[in-house]
């Protein structure tokens, strides 16, 4: 005989890990009629099993949306103009700055939506850099 909400296959029913009601409350289930309100189907967290039907079945539950929009390079350079120039000796002058990783937009709770969780444990590194280039 089956004590109430106990399931044969909940992982908490081996050595009795917490009491009775919370495991009814929250990890309930009963396989012969899966329809019993007692399921809590709609729970934050999936039920923790044991064996091959529950914990190995494929889920979404951990999923994330990583879609991202990202401003991977960007460079602005002005060439001052030869008037200019020519009357500090100079045959061309370009001022420019340019920068990596300037900008991702995305919701996914990660730190690089392109790599994914577990991958890469630093965030990328922003690079911004400016210049001169003078020709005589």
């Amino acid at each position: 005989m089956r004590s109430r909400g106990v399931n044969d296959n909940n992982i908490f029913q081996i050595g009795d890990v917490m009491p009775i009601d919370i495991r009814e409350r929250f990890f309930f289930f009963n396989p012969d009629d899966p329809n019993d309100p007692r399921n809590n189907i709609d729970a934050r967290y999936p039920r923790l099993l044991q064996g091959r039907t529950g914990n190995y079945i494929s889920s979404s539950h951990y999923l994330y949306n990583a879609s991202f929009f990202r401003l991977k390079f960007l460079q602005l350079g002005y060439t001052i103009p030869r008037a200019v120039t020519s009357r500090m000796q100079m045959e061309r002058m370009r001022l420019f700055v340019s920068g990596e990783n300037l900008l991702t937009i995305t919701s996914f709770p990660g730190l690089d939506p392109e790599t994914g969780s577990g991958v890469n444990p630093y965030p990328i590194s922003r690079i911004l850099t400016g210049g001169i280039n003078i020709t005589f």
